[in-house]
């Protein structure tokens, strides 16, 4: 899907298919009015520089098959906005935006992600003859206006850095401030989020929802340029050491609890912001 604005009228539903791959490429839109949209393949790529956005007034599914895969392509740096009633990635779906960004909202639903179904923009690093070009880890951003985000367990947002960089890794948004964010409707898993790479850091996170599901948070060591977790309903008890650069816990309406140790210090100093609506 290339170049060019599409718009799809007097459809129910409108099913892009693909054996290998749907890849969105140039800059472009689609539109489907009331329409649904459905992507079916092993995977949704986004490609070099693609600038694209996606937007229907029902909802945007993604459909996926156990045999999707990562590609090692250098296709980097492409953004991909996703604006819907609801937005569900199925079952193994596959988004690849390595290096890129990605922004999928739900204005009225929920943002969802099924079993092991994957966005990956993770960074990407490439040689020119003596020297490598590292491109960072991309942005993810998920946004339900009034529900809730839903990921199952072993489903995956993968900003990490290129494999044998680290310290390149994205930046996360999880932004569901009038539902929760939540995996199986319960206390969320952080595993979504902590990367593929064993002692990755750079990365920035942040979340502003009314529950995580659980009073406890557990933050990824990936994310140590930036954590700021805005919880508006109930408490927040930290339960796992933090060290980051910029550090914001904030449990609006509830009690905030530290029973751990938060780590700014370096080079240039780092800030801690601690807000408790009842202590």
């Amino acid at each position: 899907l290339g170049a060019g604005d599409k718009a799809y009228g007097g459809f129910s539903k409108v099913t892009f298919a693909g054996t290998d791959e749907v890849a969105l490429r140039d800059t472009g839109s689609i539109e489907t009015g009331g329409g649904n949209l459905e992507f079916d393949t092993p995977r949704v790529l986004v490609g070099s520089g693609a600038l694209q956005t996606i937007a229907s007034s029902a909802k945007v599914t993604i459909t996926g098959t156990d045999s999707g895969v990562v590609t090692d392509a250098p296709e980097i740096g492409g953004s991909l906005t996703v604006t819907a009633a609801s937005v569900d990635f199925a079952e193994n779906a596959l988004l690849q935006a390595s290096a890129g960004g990605v922004l999928l909202e739900a204005l009225s639903g929920d943002v969802h992600l099924g079993s092991n179904a994957r966005i990956y923009a993770a960074g990407y690093a490439q040689d020119f003859f003596d020297v490598t070009r590292i491109a960072s880890g991309g942005d993810v951003r998920l946004v339900s206006d009034t529900g809730d985000i839903a990921a199952s367990a072993n489903s995956r947002i993968d900003v990490s850095s290129p494999e044998g960089y680290l310290g390149y890794a994205g930046s996360i948004h999880l932004i569901a401030a009038n539902g929760g964010v939540l995996t199986n409707g319960s206390a969320f898993n952080m595993d979504v989020i902590a990367g593929s790479q064993t002692g990755d850091s750079g990365g920035r996170l942040a979340i502003d929802t009314r529950t995580l599901g659980t009073t406890e948070l557990s933050v990824p060591t990936l994310f140590s340029d930036t954590v700021d977790i805005h919880v508006r309903n109930g408490d927040l008890e930290l339960a796992s050491d933090i060290r980051a650069g910029l550090v914001s816990l904030t449990a609006a309406r509830g009690e905030l609890s530290i029973a751990h140790t938060i780590d700014a210090s370096g080079a240039k100093g780092g800030s801690i912001s601690l807000f408790g609506g009842r202590g």
